[in-house]
This record gives C-alpha cells, structure tokens and sequence, in this order.
C-alpha cells in the first residue's frame, strides 16, 4: 500500500474510485417537532384569537414564534383573519377614544401602531 498516496488522498491506478453514496453515509433521522406550549396553553391561545387578539401578539404573550401559532390556529381548524395591526374590537376603541379627544400619537402607543396606521383606521371607518 502506498502510503503517501493513502495520506494525500490520492487514488492509485489500481484502486476503484467511490460512488457518490458510499463516500456519504445515510445519516437521515425523523424530525422530531416539539410542542413547546402543551394542549392547555395551546387550547387558550386559540381562544384568545377568537377573542380578538393578533397573532403577533399572542406570539409575544406565549413565547413562541408566529409560525407556531399559526400552526395552532391551523390544527384546531379557525379560519384565521386578514393581516391586520387592530382588530375590529380595537378599532372600534380607536374611534371612540378619538372622538374623545385622544391625539394620534397617544392612540398609537396605547395600541402599539404607528400614527399612520390609526389615522388610516381612522379614514377608512369614515371618522377622520
């Protein structure tokens, strides 16, 4: 055996080349999903979607990403809302508290939006 051609990884002559599938061995193993929220937790995220509350926020509130609530959503088959920063519930508070005399501004941190975002609520729903 030549040992310098062993080192160098070189192939002699006399040596039959490898296949593409012997030279990497089958390492594949199932994934393995992990329920980080549990069915309790799972069961009162989907309520309080129901109840109103983003994705984004319940992400925020659970600690999981919003994939895995949309997973949630999915497996417990809830149509799931257009994309959308303020419920219908929100933006009907946006409207009574600008009526009210709130400024944009206040609006905006109290709901988490931008100050574009309320105004636009604001002119679509026809209280600007």
């Amino acid at each position: 055996m030549d040992l310098a051609a062993l080192f160098l990884n070189y192939e002699t002559p006399d040596q039959e080349a490898m296949a593409p599938d012997d030279a990497v061995p089958d390492v594949s193993r199932p994934i393995r999903r992990v329920d980080r929220l549990g069915q309790e937790k799972a069961s009162e995220l989907v309520a309080a979607y129901i109840d109103g509350l983003s994705v984004s926020h319940l992400a925020a509130q659970y600690g999981v990403n919003i994939t895995t609530v949309r997973n949630q959503l999915k497996a417990a088959e809830v149509e799931t809302r257009p994309f959308r920063k303020l419920s219908p519930k929100q933006i009907g508070e946006v409207c009574q508290l600008r009526a009210g005399g709130t400024s944009l501004a206040e609006l905006g941190r109290s709901f988490g939006v931008s100050t574009s975002t309320i105004k636009r609520v604001l002119v679509e729903s026809g209280e600007s």
